[in-house]
Order: C-alpha cells, then sequence, then structure tokens
C-alpha cells in the first residue's frame, strides 16, 4: 500500500481547484508562517538546542530571524512579484500585449536537511507558497526534535488541503521519489548520511580472510534500483569501511568483513580508498584495482553516508523519470584564500567565527584555508587567540558552541583528525559528540580531509607558494558552493572573483552573502543547480509563461505572412521583426 497516494491526491485536487492562485490566499498562508515562528519561537529553539546544541544567538540569528526576514519579504512584495512582466516588442507587435506571467508549477516537493533543520525547510517554502504551489515538506529525520515540531505544529497554521508534512528515512524518502511531482527542491550536506533518500546496499561476494583463515563474504556496491540484497556470511562481523573520491562526499560504508580479511570490493567510479585501524592514527590509500585490507571500526549500520553531488544525481534520476525540474542545493569544499597582505587577527576573527559557527556543519563554511608558510606562521597564533575568545579556555564548557549532529558525522570527524598534524584543538568526547575547534597543519591535497566537504569544526591549512597557484589550486576541483579571499589589494580579491567559479563569493569576510536577500543563493556544477532567496525563491518555484495577446481583427496587415511568398513580402516581414532586444521566431 503506497502510504503517500492521498496526500498527494489531496494536494493535486487543492491545486487543480485553483485555491491557491489568489494573492490573498498566498499572503494568509504566509502570514500563518509567521504566527507559527512567533508562537512557537522557545519551542523551535528548544528543539534546535536538542538536536545540534544551538545556542539562543545562533538559533535566533541564523534559523528563526532569518526565516521571518524571507516571510516579511515576500509579503511586502507579493504583488510586485504576482504581476505580469512587460516585454518590449518588435515592428509586427506593436499593437499586440506582450508580458511574462508567473504561475505556479503545481506540486512541489521540498526535501530539507539536518544542518539547519528550520531555516532550511522554511526558506524554499516561503518561495513555493507565494508562489501559489501546493507543497508538501519532507524534514530531515536525522534532526528529530526540529522534525517533530514541524510535523506536529507547522500544519495548524496553514491551509492543509494545500500543504502537508511527511516523515521517514531513507526507504520512505525513496518511495516518495517514485512519485511525479511539479518541481523538486532538495537541499542536502555533502555529508549527510542518507538525508533521508535510499541508502547504497552492499551486496557480498566470496573473498579469503586474511589473518583468520576462515571464508568471509566481500562487498560489492549496488546504488537503489539495483534489484540486490544483502547478505552475510554467519559468524562474520559488520565493520566500517571509509570511502573517499574528489569527485563525490565522503561516506562511511559499512563491509560485510571480518578483521584483517581480504577481498574484492566494487566500487563506484572514480572512487579511492581509506581505511583506518582502531589502532592506527594513519588513514592509508588503498590501491582500488588490488585487494582490501579491513581493520576497520565495528558500525552497527549496513548504509552508505553518500556525499552531496551523489545524493543530487539520486534525486535528478527520479526527477528525470517523470521530467520534472529539480532545484539541487548541494556543498562543496569551500576554499578561502588569505593573502600575504592582510591582517591575520582580522582575518582569524572572521574565519574561525564562519567556520566553528554550528560546529562547522554549514555547507557554505571555509572549508581549508590556502596561504604561504610565512603567512601561516602568523595565522596560527591569532587563529589561537580568536577561538580562545570566543569559546574560552575550554570550549566543550562554552554554551556557544554547538554539537555534531549523530553518532556516525561524528566518528567520520574523528578519523579526520588524524590528518596532517593537529596545530590547534583536536580534542573529542564521544558521549557529548563534542570535537574542539581545530585547525590542522602539513596536510596534503590526496588525504581524506582534502577529499570530502568537513563539516565539522575542523579547518586545513594547505600552503601555496603564490596567488598563481592558489588559483590553480582552487580551478582544478569541482566547483564550490562559496569562495572566500583576504586581502588588503582589491586587485587581489577582485583577481580571485575574476579567474575563479563558485556558488558565491566573498572578499575579506565569511558568508555574509548569505544574508543580503538580493542576492541568490545556489550552487554551480558539483556544488548544485538552480538558487533562491528573496524574488529568487519565488522566481524559482514559478513557471515564466510567455504570453501574447492579438487583437482579432487587422487581417490584410498580418496576411504578408502567408503563401504564396514574394521577395517584397520578405522584406517587409524581415524589417517587422527586427526588434530591439529579442528576436521573433514566428508570426
Amino acid at each position: 500500500m503506497d502510504p503517500f497516494a492521498d496526500t498527494l491526491q489531496r494536494l493535486r485536487e487543492a491545486f487543480g481547484s485553483g485555491r491557491t492562485r489568489p494573492a490573498e490566499f498566498r499572503a494568509a498562508q504566509l502570514k500563518g508562517l509567521s504566527r507559527f515562528l512567533q508562537e512557537n519561537k522557545q519551542l523551535l529553539q528548544e528543539a534546535l538546542a536538542q538536536d545540534l546544541h544551538k545556542s539562543a544567538f545562533e538559533s535566533e540569528v541564523s534559523e528563526i530571524s532569518i526565516s521571518q526576514n524571507e516571510i516579511n519579504s515576500a509579503l511586502r512584495n507579493l504583488r510586485a512579484w504576482m504581476k505580469d512582466e512587460k516585454v518590449p516588442k518588435n515592428l509586427a507587435t506593436q499593437l499586440d500585449s506582450a508580458f511574462i506571467r508567473k504561475e505556479p508549477f503545481g506540486l512541489v516537493l521540498i526535501i530539507a536537511p539536518w544542518n539547519y533543520p528550520l531555516n532550511l525547510s522554511l526558506e524554499p517554502l516561503v518561495g513555493a507558497l507565494a508562489a501559489g504551489n501546493c507543497v508538501l515538506l519532507k524534514p530531515s529525520e536525522i534532526s528529530k526534535s526540529t522534525e517533530k515540531v514541524l510535523a506536529e505544529v507547522l500544519p495548524r497554521y496553514l491551509d492543509q488541503s494545500c500543504f502537508a508534512v511527511v516523515l521517514g528515512g531513507p526507504q520512505e524518502t525513496g518511495q516518495l521519489l517514485e512519485h511525479k511531482f511539479d518541481y523538486i527542491f532538495f537541499t542536502d550536506p555533502a555529508t549527510s548520511p542518507g538525508q533521508g533518500l535510499p541508502a547504497a546496499t552492499l551486496t557480498d561476494k566470496e573473498g579469503n580472510c586474511g589473518s583468520r583463515g576462515a571464508r568471509v563474504l566481500c562487498c560489492s556496491y549496488r546504488f537503489p534500483g539495483g534489484g540486490s540484497t544483502r547478505r552475510r556470511k554467519p559468524g562474520g562481523c559488520l565493520t566500517t569501511l571509509h570511502h573517499h573520491t574528489p569527485k563525490l562526499g565522503g561516506l562511511w560504508a559499512p563491509a560485510p568483513q571480518d578483521r584483517g580479511c581480504r577481498g574484492k570490493a566494487g566500487r563506484p567510479p572514480e572512487a579511492s580508498f581509506y581505511a583506518r585501524s582502531p589502532r592506527q592514527s594513519v588513514q592509508r590509500p588503498m590501491d582500488r584495482q588490488k585487494l582490501l585490507r579491513h581493520n576497520l571500526l565495528t558500525s552497527p549500520g549496513l548504509s552508505f553516508l553518500i556525499g552531496s553531488p551523489r545524493v543530487g544525481k539520486i534525486v535528478m534520476a527520479a526527477a528525470a523519470k517523470h521530467l520534472t525540474p529539480v532545484t539541487l542545493e548541494l556543498g562543496g569544499k569551500n576554499p578561502c584564500y588569505v593573502d600575504d597582505n592582510c591582517d591575520p587577527q582580522t582575518v582569524a576573527n572572521r574565519v574561525a567565527f564562519f567556520r566553528y559557527f554550528n560546529s562547522g556543519q554549514t555547507c557554505v563554511a571555509p572549508d581549508y584555508i590556502l596561504c604561504s608558510p610565512e603567512m601561516q606562521a602568523r595565522l596560527l597564533p591569532a587563529l589561537q587567540s580568536a577561538i580562545t575568545r570566543f569559546y574560552g579556555e575550554d570550549p566543550q564548557s562554552s554554551p556557544d558552541l554547538g554539537r555534531i549532529i549523530s553518532e556516525k558525522n561524528f566518528q567520520r570527524l574523528r578519523g579526520l583528525l588524524s590528518c596532517g598534524r593537529v596545530a590547534i584543538g583536536g580534542q573529542s568526547d564521544e558521549s557529548d559528540r563534542y570535537i574542539a575547534p581545530t585547525v590542522l597543519v602539513d596536510v596534503q591535497e590526496t588525504e581524506p580531509v582534502m577529499q570530502e566537504e568537513i563539516f565539522g569544526p575542523i579547518l586545513p591549512i594547505m600552503n601555496v607558494g603564490s596567488l598563481d597557484e592558489a588559483i590553480d589550486f582552487i580551478n582544478r576541483r569541482e566547483k564550490p558552493l562559496a569562495l572566500y579571499t583576504f586581502s588588503n589589494s582589491n586587485q587581489v580579491v577582485k583577481r580571485v572573483l575574476a579567474q575563479t567559479s563558485s556558488g558565491g563569493f566573498c572578499g575579506n569576510d565569511g558568508f555574509m552573502h548569505m544574508t543580503v536577500a538580493s542576492l541568490p543563493f545556489g550552487g554551480v556544477g558539483a556544488s548544485g543547480m538552480g538558487s533562491y532567496h528573496g524574488k529568487f525563491s519565488f522566481d524559482t518555484f514559478s513557471h515564466h509563461r510567455a504570453c501574447l495577446l492579438r487583437r482579432p481583427g487587422l487581417e490584410k496587415v498580418y496576411a504578408l505572412r502567408y503563401p504564396p511568398h514574394t521577395p517584397r513580402n520578405l522584406s517587409v516581414l524581415l524589417m517587422a521583426m527586427e526588434t530591439r532586444s529579442c528576436s521573433c521566431a514566428l508570426l
């Protein structure tokens, strides 16, 4: 039995009735969202604190207030956004009315992430409702407390014939994506443990156990839709395989292997593998053509921690079956270039604030620093000073430092601490899901911490010899969601801007560009497609319909286009089709 069929049918019928189209109805829904925030502020703050240990400051600034501002902007500008947009005309259409009408797509699916579970649910929801759509919201099951509030409280403030919240994990979301939607909006942290999507499963093949001499089953990767099932030889233990790839995000994939076992493993293309023993502090690369040696951490589950580009492809594949348009807000490794010509303490204050905000679990946070060895020497004490001022001598006791969302992400991040050398921080507490604000140096580009989006309070520093080398380093990698440059020289900042590509860019600060509603937020390439915020959200969830209204008369004038054609008629038509700003395809 399909658990979503009745809900989807209800929403489609409501949209088909035209209920969501009037401006008055849209405004009423937006006002309902506003009341939801105002009347449940404490409840939301408590939920965010339970999920991510967010302080009242972080919850207000990055979740509640920013969502309220988005609602206020939509209410102020709704009628202007909805108004038909007149366009320039050519001579042949001077007597006609030409305009763009913004129409709702219909039934929209919004899949929200866990790292900003309120903000990243409500911001796209504001745009979808303002554009006149019916919406099915799927909050992340990982941020459980916030998910509960969104599911139980939010629907009371909206018209439930036009809005619904659905819950569930990977299996349920996979079923949901089998349905036809008119638009899908998907946001996913690059290290989301499944993010409510079907996890890749492991199928078993025969292999050899090394140290113990027993026969075990080896693993191969099968992604959703492959139809394979997983089996495990009796007595084998589930352990954890750490998968990294420059193209994809980091994965923690349990493999049915006993300690010391060897076996061939299937893999996604372009993958490389790393294994870490509980007794070893070094992660070593595995030759993908050779047998994998597993000395790995025990893990109770059997699902991949899938990187955003991979999950984005799953969503796109599901949407493609129905030719459904999508917006994908993914992630990536956001570079931060620090020029020699700048004040190290100012840079340290700003980088530390934005890197460790929400315990580093921000898709646009600076993910690594590129600087010269000389600037690194100046920057390290400044970063230590900033961290101490922000979070005290014992950051774990600071009310302003968040916690890692889950045990899986904690284990993944703790594994990354073995990369390079810890210069600042490095402490962790599994029982509290706490990882100290950390800075790594002597990091190699091939190490795991530089192959996946970190999504935690860890900041590696890579040394480059020049600005040219930094730009080349950035351009060799996938296009990031954000890029940052610090320099007292405007020429340096503008050169990085001109010679690189990223979803967003900010000079001499962190992700402050995210606070400007008149700027679009979105990725490019592997970091995503499409954009939103402010009017860009309204436009994302609106079909821009090209319209031309012509009078029924003047047939003798328009008869010039009909056969039989003559050179004179062609000359007149070509002249009439000339336009100041557009071309006419057919009269």
